[in-house]
């Protein structure tokens, strides 16, 4: 287990508002993190091309303690291609886990991005710590765990969807403001202890060229 110093990250926006998110070693904190493109920012770490690939194992911890008006949400983990507030609105290459407050339900989405396609926890609550362990067994296919407590004993649900597109990622992200062009609602939390280490490089011809050559 290797948890990810957040102060290192090489992909990272918080000017967008400040006071918006604080990085610290291994947690991120946002406060009044509005749904709008001059709140909305990202602590993420540019891996290479094709970093994220058929599979891998993700852990990490997230917290929502304060909502503001009767929707929201943010991504509270996730990968992709791209760089931008905009993973939702304009249906970019990514893979994310969210928090969602929608008019008094709290909810935890698993969500490709670039497909719409999602599987919902629809009894999540505030105020309470979650731990989360992400898992991509196959190109096609990946699922999100979640529990209650640090020895990850008690279940609160498994969510699964397809990938259809089988995409690598290359960014990894230990939070992901999303734009939906609403500045009337926010969320505020942390997330926590992310560990990547068990991110695996997918196999190019130039990184099996360097591995034979070594």
């Amino acid at each position: 287990m290797a948890i990810e110093d957040f102060t290192t990250f090489n992909s990272i926006n918080t000017a967008i508002q400040a006071g918006t998110i604080a990085i610290a070693q291994t947690r991120n904190t946002f406060t009044t993190m509005q749904n709008d493109d001059d709140s909305a920012g990202w602590v993420g770490d540019d891996k290479g091309a094709d970093y994220f690939g058929s599979t891998f194992t993700h852990s990490f911890e997230f917290n929502i303690n304060g909502i503001v008006g009767n929707w929201g949400t943010h991504f509270v983990w996730g990968v992709s291609n791209v760089t931008s507030n905009n993973w939702r609105l304009d249906n970019l290459e990514a893979v994310g886990v969210r928090f969602a407050w929608d008019e008094g339900a709290s909810k935890i989405v698993l969500e490709d991005t670039e497909t719409d396609t999602s599987d919902t926890f629809a009894s999540a609550q505030t105020d309470l710590l979650y731990y989360c362990t992400v898992e991509r067994t196959a190109l096609n296919s990946i699922t999100c765990k979640i529990y209650t407590d640090a020895a990850k004993s008690l279940t609160s649900d498994a969510l699964t969807i397809a990938l259809s597109n089988m995409r690598n990622y290359q960014y990894g992200f230990g939070l992901m403001g999303i734009d939906q062009e609403n500045n009337a609602y926010s969320l505020s939390g942390y997330t926590q202890n992310l560990d990547f280490a068990a991110g695996e490089i997918a196999p190019s011809s130039a990184r099996r060229r360097m591995f034979i050559m070594g």
